[in-house]
């Protein structure tokens, strides 16, 4: 009789269930490479359409003040089908006919919601002049101005721009497109 801890038991040395073991292990971890592969590819190329976006613009409402048309963003187009004729605005079906849109006073910059992203067409919603704004529009975290060279949505279409902080001019030129805003008090034309 022997008094101890009873002798170890050895690993089976038989071959079937050697190869059994090693032939699993092998097909995880091609398993675990595959699937790891897959997910680290690069996804296939696909071409993006042009983005393109029709803005509305609609005033407050204020008793006994005339209502005003909204303002449509012409759509932007691919190099391919531009055209030099601009596309009409549209009005959505669920808006009822519009009344031909009221004088805009001259010291009014900008129709429609505060702090909302609006672009504004430079000649068209907006004159070129200098413009003053006292910084952000109630309820806002940031003021962001925009003059750009086209209503393309791309960064190279930035004259120049800014983040107000407070009391902020800005002079929009006649050659510039348009005028980019987002989260900033009214912008009050100067003289």
């Amino acid at each position: 009789m022997t008094y101890g801890p009873p002798e170890p038991t050895r690993a089976p040395s038989s071959p079937t269930i050697l190869l059994l073991v090693s032939g699993l292990t092998g097909m995880i971890g091609f398993l675990i490479g595959l699937f790891a592969g897959i997910g680290m590819a690069d996804p296939v190329a696909q071409e993006r359409p042009n983005p393109s976006s029709t803005l509305h613009l609609e005033p407050e409402e204020t008793p006994g003040a005339e209502t005003t048309a909204p303002v449509t963003e012409m759509p932007t187009l691919p190099p391919e089908q531009a055209t030099d004729q601009p596309t009409p605005p549209t009005t959505p079906p669920t808006m009822p006919p519009s009344t031909p849109p009221a004088t805009q006073p001259p010291a009014q910059a900008t129709d429609g919601p505060l702090g909302g992203m609006r672009v504004l067409l430079v000649g068209t919603d907006i004159q070129p002049g200098t413009y003053r704004t006292t910084g952000l529009a109630p309820g806002q975290q940031q003021c962001f101005w925009a003059r750009l060279s086209s209503t393309d949505p791309a960064l190279d279409s930035v004259i120049d721009g800014g983040m107000a902080t407070g009391e902020t001019t800005v002079t929009i030129q006649p050659t510039d497109k348009a005028f980019q805003t987002s989260g900033c008090a009214e912008w009050v034309r100067q003289g």
